[in-house]
């Protein structure tokens, strides 16, 4: 290595980092049901697998708006983006930085 360069894995684990924190940042304050929807996002982005994800989690039914106003702020905020028919995570950083949630 260079001296005063890193490597590209050094970089990562930078971007990383400020993406975790990010992410925790987030969550603070915020419904438990976040933290599920993305969990369940690394595997499946249907609506139906979402909303399915939620209702397991809280042993209860929930409504069709109540998903949407969670996605929706996941989308504003740059988290989840929707692709075709699908959520996913806008970013591989940040989906990286959701598996040391």
């Amino acid at each position: 290595m260079i001296e005063g360069k890193q490597s590209i894995e050094e970089v990562l684990e930078s971007a990383t980092a400020l993406a975790l924190n990010e992410l925790r940042n987030f969550l603070v304050n915020r419904s438990p049901r976040y933290r599920v929807l993305l969990r369940e996002l690394f595997v499946k982005g249907g609506w139906r697998e979402l909303k399915a994800a939620l209702e397991a989690a809280e042993d209860k039914s929930i409504n069709d708006k109540s998903l949407y106003v969670l996605l929706r702020e996941l989308m504003d905020h740059g988290i989840v983006e929707r692709l075709n028919e699908e959520y996913v995570i806008a970013d591989p950083i940040l989906r990286k930085a959701m598996l040391k949630l």
